[in-house]
């Protein structure tokens, strides 16, 4: 008796250990399935203050609005920040499925597929009051001096046979020469112009101020690479969500958190 009372009890705690392996495997396999279908997305991004860069709240306004996008869509993040030539390169090779920002240019969407318009560079004169004023009165930049940064494409407006040029390899040393008087004007994005006045001669704020109309336009897309792997997806994903976020007043609540917009 007590020999086939042994015996049962092995099988009984047989039977209990396969089943509890069998769930084991079972819980194991959902998670690693689980884990398979996850959503990704790997982001190369440059610094680009006040639009987007590791040193701003939230990435930036730019940099939360697609962050904020893509987890909308279900997908998780990451972000490397890296300088331009390289972030282009690497995204282009499809080592990272994005790159943000970048303007439209044809000769790219061989490589790139374009997003829906993003957020829009304002190129402008900028400068002390009484020289916008002069520009305003007379149409005219003769006689005037105007900082550009090395290697930026001149606006289409303007002909620079016609212009006085001070080159520089930054907006910042720009702003500079300005503050001391070095120079009339500069050729510079709006919302950048703001903030590196603010960041960085503060108390000079309120002796500049930009020229109305702006001399170009180009809005800013985020550009998916053709080689990463369910790049259409990717992209349809976050234009999907990006069209919600307009839709529900999301983006203009960041831009008013970063103070883009009023």
């Amino acid at each position: 008796m007590s020999g086939r009372g042994r015996g049962k009890t092995g099988v009984g705690l047989w039977l209990v250990v396969c089943s509890y392996a069998l769930f084991s495997l079972g819980y194991v396999n959902q998670a690693v399935a689980e884990d398979s279908t996850t959503k990704m997305v790997h982001l190369a991004y440059v610094n680009y203050p006040p639009y987007y860069g590791a040193e701003l709240a939230d990435g930036g306004p730019l940099g939360q609005i697609i962050r904020e996008a893509f987890t909308l869509a279900g997908y998780q993040v990451t972000r490397e920040q890296l300088p331009w030539a390289r972030a282009y390169q690497w995204t282009l090779e499809g080592n990272y499925d994005a790159l943000y920002s970048a303007w439209y240019r044809e000769d790219r969407e061989e490589h790139f597929a374009y997003s829906e318009a993003l957020l829009a560079n304002e190129v402008v004169l900028f400068g002390k009051h009484e020289s916008i004023e002069q520009y305003a009165k007379s149409g005219s930049l003769e006689g005037l001096t105007v900082g550009v940064v090395r290697g930026y494409a001149m606006p289409e407006s303007l002909d620079s046979k016609k212009l006085a040029l001070q080159y520089v390899t930054t907006d910042r040393q720009n702003i500079e020469k300005l503050v001391k008087g070095y120079i009339d004007l500069t050729i510079i994005d709006r919302a950048l112009a703001r903030y590196l006045l603010s960041r960085y001669f503060s108390e000079h704020t309120r002796s500049f101020s930009s020229f109305d109309l702006p001399l170009q336009r180009e809005p800013q897309y985020l550009i998916f690479s053709r080689e990463s792997a369910g790049f259409s997806n990717k992209l349809e994903d976050f234009n999907r969500a990006y069209r919600t976020m307009q839709a529900s007043g999301r983006v203009d609540e960041i831009l008013r958190q970063h103070d883009m917009i009023d």
